[in-house]
């Protein structure tokens, strides 16, 4: 039997191409859900905008019927006639073209789009939460309404944590050169501590300072976890 070293690993020569090919078969699954998020994207603009025209139409004619006639379709298309459904979409369709710049960090769930579409509206910072990695294809709903919370209130909003993953929690101690300013640590730190992995912060005053300093308003994010 022939044997492929790998990742530091005896594997079969068979089994390691199969392993290698999933790389290849899981690119047309991140295809999918990139192209996904932007085809909603795309017909909440299309329904939108056709909303807009059937309220002109029927001021115009002092009438409901193109109103009616763009629900009814929805409630074809959708199998629904709930009214909060239809106003989803339509939020969605509004703030469209906003979102349209990060379909691709975008998770491909209605529920989803339509709170980052009200994130949107309230400014949000969709575009840092994307290079912070926060939002992704995989953010959960739950996350994307914490992180919304967090944007309004500017303070960081508590995270559950169950058992389990409190004894996976990694700790790590570092120290700096004693001719560096606290600024100059800060700036050193500044991505990883604002990442959404960090749990818990503990440092000396002199380099919260120097965090705070640099960060200004964005040092609230980290407000729930300093310790020091």
């Amino acid at each position: 039997m022939a044997i492929v070293k790998a990742r530091s690993r005896n594997l079969d020569t068979g089994f390691n191409r199969k392993l290698m090919r999933l790389e290849k078969d899981w690119q047309p699954v991140a295809e999918a859900a990139v192209a996904f998020a932007d085809a909603q994207l795309q017909f909440a603009r299309k329904l939108h905008q056709l909303w807009e025209e059937a309220r002109e139409l029927d001021k115009e004619a002092e009438s409901d019927e193109h109103k009616i006639a763009v629900k009814e379709m929805m409630q074809n298309l959708l199998n629904s006639a709930d009214e909060s459904i239809f106003s989803r979409w339509q939020t969605i369709g509004k703030f469209a073209d906003q979102l349209q710049p990060y379909s691709a960090s975008l998770p491909p769930v209605r529920d989803s789009l339509h709170l980052l579409a009200q994130a949107i509206k309230e400014k949000a910072p969709i575009s840092r939460w994307v290079k912070q990695h926060k939002l992704t294809p995989e953010t959960p709903f739950k996350e994307i309404k914490l992180l919304r919370t967090e944007a309004k209130t500017g303070k960081a909003a508590p995270r559950k944590k169950s058992k389990a993953s409190e004894h996976r929690v990694h700790k790590i101690t570092l120290s700096f050169d004693g001719e560096l300013s606290s600024n100059e640590i800060a700036k050193l730190l500044l991505e990883v501590v604002q990442s959404a992995s960090i749990v818990k912060i503990v440092s000396d005053a002199s380099i919260r300072q120097g965090l705070k300093s640099i960060m200004r308003d964005g040092f609230s994010t980290l407000e729930g976890k300093y310790h020091g």
